[in-house]
């Protein structure tokens, strides 16, 4: 469990870092804001997601949440975001509050709070990816800005981690998967 704790907490600290220090912002007035994600139930994304080989990313969410709120507004609207997601992944939104049922996970029944809570979401919104192979990665915490969340759908599809290339880097724009930029 530890093993999988220590990546999401330096890839959170990450992510929250490059969020509040992301230079790069273009106003949600210039952007394209008529984007739909095809979400999915918790079971029938999991379901797919291992029919497809498809990566999955399951969003958790509230509805008395204001970040949760803007991140549907800013982000789940934006017209690239939302291409993105649709093409590359299985997309799942669950609000643990009131889905109270139990999914089977790696073999155990549980219910969305719990997975929340195993993959180290401690508040909302909480983004959590998995690969392809159906296995958990990391949760990224809180609202991200789309400059931060566009380039994390393709680090995390590109299994960018894999490479042991740094988020940061690769948002920055200074690394691409397998090498460095401009080699």
């Amino acid at each position: 469990m530890l093993r999988i704790i220590t990546p999401f907490a330096v890839i959170s600290f990450l992510i929250l870092t490059l969020t509040f220090c992301s230079g790069e912002n273009k106003s949600s007035a210039a952007r394209d804001m008529t984007g739909v994600v095809e979400w999915e139930t918790l079971s029938l994304g999991l379901e797919r997601s291992k029919k497809e080989e498809k990566p999955l990313i399951i969003y958790f969410y509230t509805e008395w949440c204001t970040y949760c709120k803007q991140m549907d507004s800013e982000i789940f609207k934006d017209r690239e975001i939302t291409d993105f997601m649709n093409n590359n992944y299985i997309n799942v939104r669950v609000n643990p509050e009131k889905e109270t049922g139990k999914v089977t996970i790696m073999g155990d029944k549980i219910t969305a709070m719990e997975l929340m809570s195993f993959m180290g979401g401690r508040g909302f919104p909480a983004t959590v990816f998995w690969d392809k192979n159906g296995k958990p990665v990391t949760t990224f915490p809180g609202y991200m800005e789309v400059s931060t969340f566009l380039p994390i759908l393709d680090y995390m599809l590109n299994e960018c981690y894999n490479d042991e290339i740094r988020l940061d880097d690769y948002i920055k724009g200074t690394v691409q998967c397998g090498k460095a930029k401009g080699a």
